[in-house]
């Protein structure tokens, strides 16, 4: 049995004009769905297709009209990017933050603008 948000997809490319790129891209990533084996492959597929008809408006909205709730991930707010905090090192002054990415990286000790020490502030206190 085909994952829901292929038969959705299907769908929404069958709606796209003909000539419309998108469709046979559509077409391409829910191949590649179906032909990927159950496991991580293809939840990597699952995504990619979701992504891709979450890159347009209209497909966007069509796929939330069509999938049940509990399948829309990309409900209500994809235009902006994402609320996503991450612990920091910023000057007292405001006028510079480090945000950590990774927990290798070493911080700069100093505001490279005034020179004051950097203070960590976690991700939960942004």
């Amino acid at each position: 049995m085909e994952p829901i948000i292929v038969d959705t997809a299907r769908r929404i490319a069958r709606e796209l004009s003909a000539d419309d790129e998108l469709r046979e891209s559509i077409a391409e990533q829910c191949d590649r769905v179906t032909a990927s084996p159950p496991g991580e492959e293809r939840e990597r597929a699952i995504d990619d297709l979701y992504l891709l008809l979450a890159g347009r408006e209209h497909t966007r909205r069509r796929m939330d009209e069509l999938l049940p709730d509990d399948f829309a991930r990309f409900r209500d707010g994809l235009e902006g990017d994402p609320d996503v905090r991450y612990d920091r090192y910023a000057c007292p002054e405001g006028d510079y933050v480090w945000e950590v990415f990774d927990v290798d990286e070493q911080p700069p000790a100093h505001c490279p603008h005034d020179g004051k020490p950097l203070t960590f502030v976690r991700a939960d206190r942004c």
